[in-house]
C-alpha cells in the first residue's frame, strides 16, 4: 500500500469558506459553473469548491440557532454523509467540529436550504477528548475526530444523530502512538481491518507524522504503525484537514 500526503490550500480555504468560518455559521451552497467542484461524500468538505465554480448560499444555520442550541462557533472542518434514519428515510448529514466550542455538530442537511441543528458532544462529556476538534471523518456508525489540544483521537457513536455519544479515544504516546496536535484523519479498510490514518506534527523538528491507529474496534483503538514525512512551515501546515492524505492500493 503506498501513502501519499498531499495538501492542497486551495481546497481547504474553500472548505473554510463555505463553513462560514468568519459568520459561525453553516452555508448550504447550490454549486454550478464549467468546473463546479463536487464534494465526496465521505471524508472531504462539503462545498469545497475549484476554480470557476459559482456558489450560491441557500440556507444558513448559525452559532447558537435550534432549541437546544446548535455548537459552530469557529467551525473547522465538515464531512456530509448519506444515511437513514430511524423511520428508513434517506437522509443527509452535516459533521461540523466547532473549535471555539470544543464540540461536534450534527446538522441534518436534507433540505440545504433549511438546515436543522441535530445533536451535538462537546468535550470532557462522558469522557470525550474534543479540546480544539481539528478534523472529522465518518464511516458507519462512528465519527473520528482528531483534537488539536487533546492530542487525541476521538471516536464518537453516531449511531443516533441526536444523541452522539463517547466510545473511546487514543491519546499521544498511548500505546506508542503519535498523535501530537492531530490535524487530519480519513479512515478507510484494509484486508478486513478498519484503519484510522492520522496526521499529526512534531513542532520541535517541524515534521508531519502520519500515525495508524487500528479501529476495527471502536471501542479499543490501537496504534498500528508510524512514519515521518516532510516538512512543513508555520503558513501551511494549517491548512490540512482533510484532504491531506490519499490512500492508494
Amino acid at each position: 500500500m503506498k501513502i501519499l500526503f498531499k495538501i492542497n490550500s486551495l481546497q481547504i480555504k474553500a472548505a473554510f469558506l463555505a463553513l462560514g468560518l468568519a459568520s459561525s455559521a453553516l452555508l448550504g451552497q447550490s454549486v454550478s459553473g464549467p468546473k463546479a467542484g463536487v464534494a465526496n461524500p465521505v471524508n472531504s468538505p462539503a462545498g469545497v469548491l475549484t476554480p470557476g465554480t459559482n456558489p450560491t448560499p441557500v440556507g444558513v444555520l448559525v452559532d447558537g440557532a435550534g432549541s437546544r442550541g446548535a455548537l459552530l462557533r469557529d467551525p473547522g472542518s465538515i464531512t456530509v454523509v448519506r444515511a437513514r434514519d430511524r423511520n428508513n428515510v434517506d437522509r443527509k448529514y452535516a459533521y461540523v467540529t466547532s473549535l471555539a466550542n470544543n464540540a461536534l455538530e450534527i446538522v441534518d442537511v436534507t433540505d440545504s436550504a433549511d438546515p436543522k441543528h441535530l445533536g451535538s458532544i462537546s468535550h470532557g462529556w462522558n469522557g470525550a477528548s474534543l479540546s480544539e476538534p481539528t478534523c472529522v471523518a465518518v464511516e458507519g456508525s462512528y465519527a473520528y475526530v482528531t483534537s488539536r489540544h487533546g492530542s487525541s483521537l476521538e471516536i464518537i457513536d453516531v449511531s443516533d444523530p441526536t444523541k452522539p455519544a463517547h466510545k473511546s479515544s487514543l491519546r499521544h504516546r498511548e500505546d506508542g502512538a503519535s498523535l501530537n496536535h492531530p490535524l487530519s484523519v480519513v479512515v478507510a479498510t484494509k484486508n478486513g481491518r478498519k484503519y484510522a490514518y492520522v496526521v499529526s506534527v512534531v513542532y520541535l523538528t517541524k515534521q508531519y507524522v502520519l500515525e495508524i491507529v487500528d479501529v476495527s474496534d471502536p471501542g479499543n483503538p490501537v496504534h498500528h504503525g508510524k512514519v515521518s514525512y516532510g516538512s512543513f512551515t508555520e503558513s501551511d501546515y494549517i491548512e490540512i484537514c482533510p484532504g491531506s492524505i490519499r490512500i492508494v492500493g
